[in-house]
């Protein structure tokens, strides 16, 4: 998927197909209540971590503090000391501590992968904020998987580790349509949960590359089973684009470019602001961040198009310009990965049996 990465559009692109994760799409995932959704994470640097981080894993501050560990430019915990805690609970029989030390591996090692196993303060936070303020995490997801995208793809190599089970399942969704066309939202078992008990034909590289290059806007799978008729977010705080906050930067993407994924009218996108909400976070750029957080408190909805999904004219005829003038390095193979954000990137091979 990396090599049909359009990182200047922020969509995935190949044929006449634009596609991309969704806030929605996640959101009815991991089952995030829909009055949530605009409760969005907010980075802010200079905010202390220990005690947080002692509240959740049940330690003394400076306990936290000596147990600290710094990789590169990533401050946090080793998961063998956090492990220790969580065993600690389990034979305590502590179960809502210990289930609060699971999630937060969850986050540090599957979500948000740190360097050789580090759980990082950003991480922590980010945890905190899910948990204890009710913060919709989906948007802090979104935003480290682009970034994560983006980066790779630019250097023309690189490998992606940030929120891969998420990308991985939602892209199954829509090129794999028989085996998960039995996917509603409103059945009683989890969509999550029935999604990774799927049994996938399993294809080499070349075989995921032929599927995907091959797919047009005729066959591709655009509008899930398993998402939920509520209204389409078209619009916020006056932007025409959903800005994303996460833990190493900020970014955002075009909702007039992904109409389809809702079935409705795909029409030229308003690109006007897009291209300054792409930036990794700095002390400089706090108040950026609050007004990105609050344009959140300001959604426009747009009941769905009865007409259903259709492409208009003048879009056909912007996207091949704009195919025209977009050129890209090429993607090269690699096993030494980038590691422009370590919380993103590791060392590695891109899987064989994987379509990312």
């Amino acid at each position: 998927m990396l090599s049909v990465w359009n990182p200047s559009y922020r969509v995935f692109s190949f044929n006449d197909v634009d596609t991309t994760p969704m806030v929605k799409e996640y959101q009815t995932l991991l089952e995030i209540p829909y009055v949530a959704q605009n409760r969005i994470y907010l980075y802010l640097d200079h905010r202390k971590t220990w005690k947080r981080f002692t509240h959740i894993i049940g330690v003394p501050v400076e306990e936290a503090r000596v147990k600290e560990t710094v990789k590169g430019n990533s401050h946090g915990w080793p998961w063998v000391y956090i492990k220790k805690q969580l065993d600690q609970h389990i034979r305590s029989e502590k179960w809502d501590k210990a289930l609060s030390v699971s999630t937060l591996g969850i986050y540090g090692l599957v979500l948000f992968p740190g360097p050789l196993g580090i759980v990082t303060h950003n991480v922590t936070k980010l945890f905190w904020a899910v948990e204890k303020q009710n913060v919709n995490p989906i948007p802090a997801i979104l935003t480290e998987t682009f970034l994560t995208l983006m980066y790779c793809r630019h250097q023309g190599k690189g490998i992606i580790k940030c929120c891969i089970p998420l990308l991985y399942l939602w892209i199954l969704s829509h090129i794999c349509p028989l085996e998960t066309k039995g996917l509603t939202w409103y059945s009683d078992q989890p969509i999550i949960e029935k999604m990774v008990k799927l049994v996938i034909t399993r294809r080499d590289e070349r075989q995921w590359q032929e599927q995907i290059l091959n797919f047009s806007s005729h066959n591709y799978y655009w509008r899930k089973l398993w998402t939920t008729g509520q209204p389409i977010l078209i619009s916020m705080g006056g932007h025409h684009f959903v800005p994303l906050i996460g833990l190493t930067g900020c970014t955002s993407y075009i909702l007039a470019m992904i109409m389809r994924q809702f079935s409705s009218t795909q029409f030229v996108p308003n690109t006007k602001g897009f291209y300054q909400t792409h930036f990794y976070h700095e002390p400089c750029r706090e108040d950026e961040l609050k007004a990105l957080r609050k344009s959140w408190e300001e959604v426009t909805l747009m009941e769905r198009s009865p007409k259903g999904l259709s492409v208009i004219e003048e879009y056909s005829l912007w996207r091949n310009r704009r195919d025209k003038e977009y050129q890209i390095s090429k993607l090269t193979r690699s096993e030494e990965s980038i590691s422009r954000q370590e919380v993103c990137l590791e060392r590695g091979d891109i899987g064989s049996s994987s379509p990312l």
